[in-house]
């Protein structure tokens, strides 16, 4: 029996050409064909099917995020809005401020013997509460963008329009009709019901809004 034959040398296939860049030799007498031909031969069907794929994917996860952004937006604008319990408890408190103050500043009348419960003593007690407040609302968010209600409960009062603390005047529009809406029995407070920034009578007439604070 005839032993077969080995192979003396291995080939060195890191050598050969690559795959891709195989061209068939020219038909006879057809002129050579140049690499930048070459580089213009159509893509294989696979290879074009992997780009659309590619493609496809891009766009979805460009058009994913874009809408994650304005889901963040708006979800962060009902974040700053300050709640309807946050805001009652915040206008209770600076209300109890208000009456303590003006008690304290009519305490004198109350000592010399004054009748509290006349309509002289009931007028003079809600002109005091009246002044008191809008003093106290006008000096405290004129000044600091916020009352000691407010600070309390982590809200602050700013221009709706600027995104700063409102001004002086603004302030003391504010607490004008903060004042009436409290004696025509909350009539001011109604809008809130209407408008989704939850904005009062004084809120909209002032131009302010209150927002969390952060």
């Amino acid at each position: 029996m005839v032993a077969p034959l080995r192979m003396e040398r291995k080939l060195d296939t890191n050598k050969l050409p690559r795959i891709e860049t195989v061209v068939p030799p020219p038909a006879a007498g057809a002129p050579p064909v140049e690499e930048a031909e070459v580089s213009k031969l159509p893509l294989m069907p696979s290879q074009t099917e992997f780009t659309e794929v590619n493609r496809i994917l891009i766009n979805s996860e460009h058009e994913d995020a874009e809408l994650d952004d304005v889901y963040t937006d708006e979800d962060d604008e009902i974040e700053d809005l300050a709640p309807l319990s946050m805001r009652f408890n915040a206008g209770l408190f600076d209300l109890i401020i208000a009456v303590s103050v003006s008690m304290l500043a009519l305490s004198p009348f109350a000592l010399a013997g004054g009748d509290w419960f006349s309509r002289a003593g009931v007028l003079t007690f809600i002109g005091t509460c009246a002044i008191v407040t809008f003093a106290y609302l006008t000096a405290a968010v004129g000044f600091f963008g916020k009352t000691l209600g407010m600070r309390l409960f982590a809200l602050e009062l700013v221009d709706a329009e600027a995104n700063e603390y409102p001004s002086i005047h603004q302030a003391a529009v504010s607490a004008s009709v903060y004042i009436l809406s409290i004696i025509f029995a909350g009539i001011g407070f109604v809008p809130m019901l209407f408008n989704d920034e939850r904005r009062a009578a004084h809120d909209l007439l002032s131009g302010t809004i209150i927002v969390r604070e952060f």
